[in-house]
């Protein structure tokens, strides 16, 4: 084949060019196909301190302007001895992979590209810093900028704790006595629930007394629901159903808000007083799987102190769906929402 002048050694050299980088893709395609294959199942993390440079690491923020991921502006010693901590186990299953830290369920979209899984946030779809490689058979999480790592290895079984479906109701009709202290202890666990929450600010100590009466009340709520069946308000009065529902809502078990939320939206058919409390756990199981939310009830933090209610089926009939439930305009629930928070309160799609 001959080339005549500069611009046939151009076009020839252009013709290479383009040769390489299409193999170049297809072995990143290729290599993260193979990836995506033998990332499958269920891992474990290692629990191990942390080594971390403090100087650097304490300056180190999470950003990443191409990706803009939801830590964004977070410190990095904050993050990775918050990471080191928790007895978190993953399932991956094609583009999905469940995660679950201290009892709390969260299913994200996974994206494989340069050789790594990468997360993305389920509330804001935005990708989640660090990324997933497979190294001497453990799987390793990567935070950029820095040497931080977490290291996983494989389940030979899938645990129940990944598990996505709804809990089998129970019926059975407890006598008045045995009703009158199912009434009393879920008092008590709603006083404890709120208990953790009224404190200004979250410290270390906060976020552990919080996590362990959420662990102790979630699986106390799964054993009443497999027993019982769902503590309604015709049951067990509003107090006890408020209680009940504050819980499973808290409760961060998707399992646990799947076998819940079917059994309020029959009593909202009577009851629309109670459309708020579904609409709330509607909103707050769908983000958890990933999906959009109906009603605008869940406000995700962003970096700057403001909270933005995104992530909307139709943003168009937000108000529609609210009203159904015996609730207010979206505009006048983020107002509210500003007035009880003190951060400024956007409204996305």
């Amino acid at each position: 084949m001959k080339y005549a002048g500069l611009g046939g050694i151009a076009l020839l050299y252009g013709l290479i060019f383009i040769s390489s980088v299409s193999s170049a893709k297809e072995r990143a395609t290729g290599n993260d196909e193979k990836l995506r294959r033998s990332i499958g199942g269920a891992w474990r993390s290692i629990r191990e301190k942390p080594q971390l440079d403090v100087e650097r690491d304490s300056k180190t923020n999470l950003d990443d302007a191409s990706e803009k991921p939801a830590f964004r502006g977070m410190r990095m010693d904050v993050v990775a001895k918050r990471l080191a901590e928790l007895d978190q186990v993953l399932y991956f299953d094609g583009d999905l992979c469940v995660i679950v830290s201290d009892g709390h369920q969260m299913v994200s979209n996974i994206r494989y590209e340069g050789g790594m899984a990468r997360r993305t946030d389920a509330f804001t779809g935005l990708a989640l810093p660090g990324g997933f490689t497979l190294e001497d058979g453990m799987l390793v999480m990567r935070i950029p900028s820095t040497d931080f790592i977490v290291r996983y290895r494989r389940l030979d079984e899938i645990p129940d704790s990944v598990r996505l479906d709804a809990y089998e109701l129970g019926s059975r009709q407890p006598d008045d006595a045995e009703h009158a202290v199912i009434q009393k202890e879920i008092a008590r666990r709603m006083e404890q629930d709120q208990a953790v929450r009224s404190k200004s600010g979250f410290d270390e100590a906060a976020i552990k007394a919080m996590v362990s009466v959420d662990q102790e009340n979630t699986k106390r709520m799964v054993e009443l629901i497999q027993d019982v069946g769902w503590l309604s308000k015709a049951r067990f009065g509003p107090e006890t159903r408020h209680g009940a529902f504050l819980i499973v809502q808290h409760s961060g078990s998707i399992r646990l808000m799947r076998t819940v939320l079917p059994c309020m939206a029959l009593e909202v058919k009577h009851n629309r007083e109670l459309g708020q409390s579904y609409a709330l756990l509607y909103d707050r199981l769908h983000i958890s799987l990933g999906q959009k939310q109906r009603y605008g009830s869940q406000a995700q933090p962003n970096p700057d102190g403001s909270q933005t209610i995104g992530r909307l089926e139709d943003r168009t009939r937000v108000d529609e769906w609210r009203n159904q439930m015996g609730m207010e305009p979206l505009e006048a629930y983020a107002k509210g929402l500003e007035r009880l928070t003190g951060m400024k309160v956007h409204i996305g799609e």
